[in-house]
Formats: C-alpha cells, structure tokens, sequence
C-alpha cells in the first residue's frame, strides 16, 4: 500500500435525500478518488471548536466521537482512520487544519488514493466553519428539485416511524429544505470557492457525461468504472434502516423517482409547501407554477407560525446551545480528567484506548 500524499480534497454537500450517496459512490469507484461516508466533519468542528484554537487529545476524542457516531453504521476504512487517531497520542496537538489533514492522508493511504471527498449533506449548514478551516477546498453541490427532496425525506422519516407522508412530516421537514436552499441562494456561502453545481436530474439523464465534467473539475481522467456503483456501499450487521433508505444504490439509474411529488403530494400540499418555500424556491432552475388551492385556516397558521420561527432564527439560537453545551462538555473533562465526575461525562463515549481497538 503506498503512502501517496493528498493531493486535494472536495466535499459533496446538498440537501439530504438529494442523490448525494449517489454521487459519492460513483465518485469512489475511480481509481485516485476515496470519498470517505458522513462524518459531519464540519457539525463537529463547528460545535467542539473554537476559533482558531489548537486540538489537544481531549478535544482530538471528542470530534473523532462525533464523527465515528454518523459513520458507525458503515462497513468502511473510516472507522479504522479514526480508530488510529483515537489511540495515537502523539499526533497531538494539531490545529484543526492539521487534524482533518491527518485523516485524510490515514483515508487515502489506506485505499490507496491521491484525492480525499467527504460526502455529508448536513455539511451545507456548517460552510462558514469548513472555509475557514480548510480555503483550499472544493465544492460539489447536488441540486434536487425541493419538492421531489422534501417528498424523499417525509418518506425515509415515515419509514422509521412507521408513518405515511402526512402534514405533520410536511411542517416538520420542510424548514431543513427552506435551511439548506436559504445557505446556498440567499446567504451564498460558497461565493469565491472552488465548486461545481450538479443537477439530480442531469446526473440521472446523462450520467456518463455528468461524471466527465466532475472529473475534470477535479483535475483526474474520467474511468468507465465510476459507472459501477451498484452493491458498492457495505452496512454493518443490524444497519436495517440504512440499508433500506440506500437500496436503491444497488439498481440501474431510473428516472422513477423524478417528479413523483405530482403523485404522492395532495394538491393541497403541494400549494402549502410552495408558499413555504418563497422566496427562496424562485431562485432555483426549476420553474414552479403550482395550481392555487384553498387552504383550510390551520395550514394557514402553521404557514404563518414557520415563517416566523424562520425570520427569527429559531434554528440558529439551538445550534448556539449546542455548541455551547459541547465546549463546556469539554472544559468539565478538562478539570475533572479521570475522576469520577470526568467519568460520569464520558460515559457514553469511546474514551479509552482500550474502546477504539
């Protein structure tokens, strides 16, 4: 296995439910190219780091935690990278650019590659965070008709909850969609970065050549065999759910899944989700001209209350309690270490060497 050294790295963002894990399996079958699955990398640095604050080995374990929580149910190299660091303590102290860097070259040595992916959608809230820790990187961004989007995620949440797609996953979905459009069209935190938009529909109309544009967005030769993605992405025993939200990975591309929101949404709610969605739905491709229904007084208040919630950063305001929650977490441990309180706080987390082996 060669020690190749890094030569770039990218990460696949968009919308959850948007053909992301499509891509990244894609994207991993050329030869040069390891795309390792979500680790949330920019969730964890956002909520454990500080500005510009080194990494020592409390807070090296508490990010490698965060990351192993959203991979644990993949068959996949990351967890043994991540195992590595957890039990080097020689590696520390790193700064945060040093620390993702670390897990790259861990990554693509161990698949023996020269260019590092991280596919996680959810990386789309956190692009403050990933620019300022790493500027050098590129942008992937999969853009899915949101109607399409919102229709996938009511579905996969319905699955775990043994649910059909009814209002009540409607207004409990459709802000992650408002969100995640908001960052890119309004906000635009990708302005002056490296990236590449790719359309789900393109992808799926015209994969070949899709891919061919990606390659040379990412400086490699395209190879035929990113076209055999099939059966590539591997569960851990008694990942059921996951397994069943990805099977479609292991099918020939169809394009069955376009526009099925004209299906399965009541015209009702198809109205309602549109109007939820302006302004930030006018900025897309995607010409939305939905026929105009009445709406019964209760979806109007919904419609009003999420829109306020919206306006007043309601969203922001739990993500500040959650960083905050984490840094102090981190403190405590600090002051504590291995006493019986330290123990009490990590409970829950592989802190041991021995828990990484």
């Amino acid at each position: 296995m060669k020690d190749t050294p890094v030569q770039s790295n990218f990460f696949i963002i968009g919308l959850p439910r948007s053909g992301t894990t499509l891509l990244e399996q894609m994207l991993d079958a050329h030869s040069k190219v390891a795309v390792c699955p979500e680790i949330s990398s920019g969730m964890a640095f956002s909520r454990i780091l500080k500005d510009d604050q080194q990494i020592d080995y409390q807070k090296g374990l508490l990010l490698l935690n965060a990351f192993h929580q959203w991979a644990k149910s993949f068959d996949d190299p990351i967890k043994d990278c991540l195992n590595q660091l957890a039990t080097t303590e020689s590696y520390y102290p790193l700064n945060a650019n040093e620390f993702y860097d670390t897990l790259m070259k861990l990554y693509t040595t161990t698949k023996n590659a020269e260019i590092f992916g991280e596919k996680t959608p959810e990386n789309l809230f956190y692009l403050p965070t990933i620019k300022r820790i790493l500027p050098h990187s590129k942008y992937i961004v999969l853009i899915r008709n949101p109607m399409d989007v919102l229709l996938s995620m009511c579905e996969c949440l319905g699955l775990a909850l043994k649910e059909s797609v009814t209002d009540r996953l409607i207004f409990q979905l459709a802000p992650i969609v408002k969100k995640g459009l908001h960052e890119l069209y309004v906000k635009k935190n990708l302005v002056g970065q490296k990236q590449i938009w790719i359309h789900y529909e393109t992808l799926i109309a015209n994969p070949e050549s899709t891919l061919k544009d990606l390659c040379q967005f990412l400086d490699i030769t395209y190879e035929q065999e990113m076209m055999a993605f099939q059966f590539r992405k591997k569960f851990v025993e008694g990942a059921t759910y996951d397994r069943i939200i990805h099977q479609g990975l292991d099918q020939p591309i169809t394009n069955a899944r376009i526009d099925r929101y004209k299906q399965v949404f009541t015209k009702q709610q198809i109205y309602w989700i549109y109007l939820y969605l302006l302004p930030e739905i006018q900025f897309l491709p995607n010409k939305f001209e939905p026929e105009k229904v009445s709406l019964p007084i209760k979806k109007h208040l919904k419609l009003i209350y999420l829109r306020l919630v919206f306006a007043l950063r309601f969203q922001a305001i739990s993500e500040f309690k959650k960083r905050s929650h984490h840094q102090i977490k981190y403190q405590l441990i600090k002051v504590f270490g291995h006493s019986f309180i330290g123990k009490f706080l990590t409970r829950n987390l592989k802190w041991d060497k021995a828990d990484w082996v």
